[in-house]
This record gives C-alpha cells, sequence and structure tokens, in this order.
C-alpha cells in the first residue's frame, strides 16, 4: 500500500529531485500512520522508516537521468544506410 501510493505520487511530480521525492515518501506515510492503517501492522516506527529509506531508494534507481551528449556539429557519424551502400 505504501509503497503503490509513493510510486503513484512520485510519477506525477513535474520537478523529482531526490529531496521531493523523500519528502513525499515520507509525507506519505506520516499521513497513513496518523490514520491508523498501520495499527494492525505490528510494525515499530524503525521499521516503518527502514521500509521508507527502501521505496526511497527504489524510486529514485528508476528515476535516474541520462546524460546529454553534446552534438558535434563539425562531422557527424554517418547512418548505418549510407554504410550498407558499398
Amino acid at each position: 500500500m505504501l509503497a503503490d501510493a509513493s510510486e503513484s505520487a512520485c510519477r506525477s511530480l513535474r520537478d523529482a529531485s531526490p529531496n521531493k521525492i523523500e519528502a513525499l515518501v515520507r509525507h506519505i506515510s506520516e499521513d497513513k500512520l496518523k490514520d491508523g492503517q498501520f495499527d494492525e501492522s505490528g510494525l515499530t516506527l524503525q521499521e516503518l522508516r527502514t521500509i521508507e529509506n527502501s521505496i526511497i531508494n527504489s524510486i529514485l534507481a528508476t528515476r535516474h537521468n541520462r546524460i546529454s551528449y553534446p552534438e558535434t556539429n563539425s562531422k557527424k557519424s554517418p547512418d548505418s544506410n549510407e554504410l550498407n551502400k558499398n
């Protein structure tokens, strides 16, 4: 329940910086805790924090940015069609 809610909420973020993701996951967890959704789970607060950290790390791992490589204007590599003509 916590992982699904966190993942879907983080997908809706426009600027998904690591700090914003962490804050959002912790906020969702705190809301669920205050709402009593963990009352019968038997989880300690320390275990809940471990789960939050795991969710945060998982979301961050899937949302990494790719490095943008600069385009070189002087020489462009031939495309595969040009190479296959010979």
